[in-house]
């Protein structure tokens, strides 16, 4: 019979097994992410079922976003409104501020994959001040990377640039390698993307050095893959194109130990392009027949039809022109299919050269008419693109300006209200001094008229001479009157302008005289002050506080000051 120690241990042993397949799964699934979408979803299902399984809210949507994410990265958008929603819900409730942080960031990639711009831009920008307000670096820098990518693809490269270097600045402070050589990578790509090929590959060789000193062999791969294609973009020269060479041999081998599909497909096609460029057709068109199985292994069938090209394009070359048009009518036939102008084209365009060295005129100029004609709507899409572009930078730009107006406008104004604050400090700090004088006065007054005793005549002089250098004191400028009270309270409600109109707007409720208090309150001003602005003992004082608080519906006890600060 099992005891009750030995079935708690039972049950503690199994859990911590579900907890273990949970973050394999989950590892597993984000690792193929980037190279195998399909791969990385089936293992996102099976972190879903053994979170279920553990029964705990918070691991269920954890895994329930990893399936929205490799769901977005396979275009099943409403799938990944689904899971990315879901998951959100549940964060916000056990109030996972960090998870929190992290739905924000999918909830924005989903919208600009949808080309919801300023919606993704939105939640890009509420991460990053919900993890900055909570000192998240981890989750600051990669809302940074996310603003980074999303101003690039808008084509606002210099905001690009500086969030970026933003979320470089949070990751050498955190000290993640990983994380160090992503950042890199993003530099890199914008940088390429600018025509500054050189800064490009200085920036891909740290992030080389980082992915390998974090172990991170696919990363590293990746890396060196984009050094290849850089070299080979160079290409014109020999050296170029053998240094493209030797790193995408050395990028090949990473990813092959590492099993990343995607990753070898896309390598394979740029050693096949390689091997064209030195005119070795054969071997070229080896490596783009492997990249066109990973390929349609993977169900990428924009990358297939390229390589289908590629390949076609190759066998023209090679003057197997039977093989050539077979390929290439293969490759027209799936862009046309896909929707895709600019591989149709390039289709056409190809059809219209091997045709031309057949000597089939007819045809070639077919294909070179349905060419023109794509290439012409092609170019007015793009600039239709890049008018929009131009819209979207000139409204942001807009937009921040505005921002920035805005901040110096009230920088100047905190400036101004700080001022008259300290102002009025030192003025109601000198009524009360004056108000402390007088009350003496009237004490030593009220001493001297009084009857006095015979054995008290000797005291009186020195009251009397106490009482005029106190009437001297008086008359040099230090009196006290009601009006210069009414003064300050005048400068207060001055001061406290725009709070008296906004409880006016909030609260309608409240009396004017509860409102002065409220202004009162918030200038830091004590019971006694307020008493003596307002003519009233502090009792009443006090009472007005109290209806305040039950008009404005808060908890018992709570300082109005709290409340006010929070306005």
């Amino acid at each position: 019979m099992i005891t009750p120690v030995e079935y708690l241990q039972q049950q503690i042993e199994s859990t911590t097994r579900r907890y273990e397949k949970l973050s394999g799964y989950s590892s597993k699934a984000r690792c193929q992410l980037a190279n195998d979408p399909a791969l990385a979803l089936e293992s996102a299902e099976c972190a879903v079922r053994q979170a279920k399984s553990i029964g705990k809210a918070k691991e269920i949507a954890k895994a329930t976003q990893l399936r929205g994410i490799c769901r977005l990265a396979l275009a099943d958008d409403a799938g990944a409104l689904r899971d990315i929603d879901e998951a959100y819900g549940i964060f916000l409730e056990e109030k996972e501020y960090r998870l929190i942080c992290g739905s924000l960031l999918a909830l924005g990639d989903l919208a600009l994959h949808g080309n919801q711009r300023r919606v993704a831009l939105n939640y890009y920008k509420q991460s990053l001040k919900m993890s900055t307000r909570r000192e998240y670096p981890k989750e600051m820098a990669s809302a940074e990377q996310a603003l980074g990518h999303f101003h690039t693809s808008i084509g606002d490269y210099a905001a690009g640039l500086e969030y970026f270097h933003n979320a470089l600045a949070l990751a050498e402070r955190i000290g993640r390698k990983d994380m160090l050589g992503t950042v890199y990578s993003d530099i890199a790509d914008l940088h390429c993307r600018l025509g500054e090929d050189d800064n490009g590959l200085e920036w891909y060789a740290k992030a080389r050095d980082c992915f390998r000193a974090a172990g991170e062999r696919l990363l590293e791969a990746r890396a060196l893959s984009n050094i290849a294609s850089v070299h080979y973009s160079r290409g014109d020269v020999n050296e170029n194109l053998q240094e493209a060479e030797d790193h995408a041999l050395l990028a090949l081998e990473g990813f092959r130990l590492e099993g990343a599909r995607r990753g070898l497909a896309v390598i394979l096609s740029t050693l096949g392009n390689i091997s064209e460029k030195f005119d070795r057709s054969e071997e070229a068109i080896s490596y783009q027949e492997q990249a066109a199985k990973y390929i349609d292994a993977l169900h990428d069938r924009d990358v297939n039809v390229e390589i289908i090209l590629n390949i076609g394009n190759l066998y023209r070359k090679l003057r197997y022109y039977g093989k050539a048009i077979d390929k290439l009518e293969e490759g027209r036939f799936q862009a046309a299919g896909l929707g895709d102008k600019g591989l149709e084209a390039r289709a056409h365009e190809l059809l219209a050269i091997t045709h031309e060295e057949l000597q089939d005129f007819q045809k070639a100029l077919e294909h070179h008419k349905t060419y023109a004609r794509l290439r012409d709507e092609i170019w007015c899409r793009e600039k239709q693109r890049e008018v929009a572009e131009l819209q979207t930078r000139f409204n942001l730009d807009q937009a921040r300006r505005e921002t920035e107006l805005y901040r110096e406008q009230t920088r100047q104004l905190e400036q101004q209200h700080s001022q008259q604050t300290n102002e009025l400090k030192e003025a109601r700090v000198d009524l009360v001094e004056k108000d402390g004088l007088l009350e003496k006065l009237l004490a030593a007054v009220a001493s001297v008229e009084q009857p006095s005793s015979p054995a008290k005549k000797s005291s009186r002089g020195a009251s009397q001479r106490r009482l005029s250098g106190m009437i001297r004191e008086v008359k040099s400028g230090k009196r006290t009157t009601l009006s210069e009270w009414e003064k300050l309270g005048a400068r207060c409600n001055g001061t406290n302008e725009n709070i008296v109109r906004m409880l006016r707007e909030k609260f309608p409720t409240l009396s004017r005289t509860e409102v002065k208090v409220c202004a009162l309150t918030k200038m830091d001003m004590t019971t006694q002050d307020i008493a003596g602005i307002l003519h009233v003992v502090e009792r009443t004082v006090e009472t007005h506080r109290y209806r305040i608080l039950r008009k404005l519906d808060r908890p018992k006890g709570e300082p109005l000051s709290l409340f006010l600060d929070g306005l």
